[in-house]
């Protein structure tokens, strides 16, 4: 789910599709084709929080809608066949980029500052899902967006994806040593710089998931 703010235009979004379509199961990039069912639930989930939120807490903004797709998809009791539900993670970035305060269910932050990495861990659910309390409470974390900071935000499509030459997961460590290397690169270089490693790291396997990174720098 994304949204536009003042300032956010200069954030990169890195979304791919690595299918049939570009060479074979696996093979090349080529941008995802999104569902249009899926563009018009994440839209309508938005304008939902932000009706109920104009102020743009992302906790709350979470809570409501963990309300509107368990009341869509009647998953208010314990038990039913179905039991779907989402992680997300959400942003207000203040107009002159000196605070960032998210929220996450079973979702983090990344800020790169300095070198250093940081994981801002969003609470430990999801959303939706029937043991999910309809009343749920989220939790704002406020980070001071200092001057040269990267911030990131990415699905599990990367972190999970098998490949490398022991046939093991991409893993959070070997993404958040790619933030701190390049994390003070213009956000198209390392958007490019991204793909291929994903790409080289990949090889032949089948891609395990959709793949989404999403990476941002606070304005001078």
């Amino acid at each position: 789910m994304s949204g536009q703010g003042r300032g956010l235009k200069k954030a990169v979004r890195v979304d791919v599709d690595l299918g049939a379509d570009a060479g074979g199961p696996g093979h090349g990039f080529e941008p995802a084709a999104q569902d249009p069912l899926h563009v018009d639930l994440a839209t309508g989930l938005q304008q939902q929080a932000l009706a109920d939120r104009p102020d743009g807490d992302p906790a709350k903004g979470i809570a409501r809608i963990n309300r509107f797709v368990k009341a869509s998809l009647a998953q208010r009791t314990d038990e039913g066949a179905a039991d779907d539900g989402l992680e997300i993670g959400v942003c207000r970035v203040e107009a002159d980029w000196d605070l960032i305060t998210y929220a996450g269910a079973r979702f983090s932050l990344w800020n790169v500052s300095e070198g250093a990495v940081q994981e801002i861990k969003g609470d430990r659910t999801g959303i939706g899902y029937r043991a999910v309390p309809r009343d749920l409470e989220l939790t704002n974390h406020t980070i001071e967006a200092t001057p040269g900071a990267s911030f990131y935000m990415f699905s599990d499509g990367i972190t999970d994806q098998i490949g490398g030459p022991k046939q093991r997961s991409f893993g959070k460590k070997r993404l958040a040593k790619f933030f701190e290397d390049h994390y003070d690169r213009p956000m198209k270089e390392q958007k490019l710089r991204i793909l291929d490693a994903f790409r080289h790291y990949q090889g032949e396997q089948l891609r395990c998931d959709d793949v989404t990174v999403v990476g941002f720098r606070p304005s001078s």
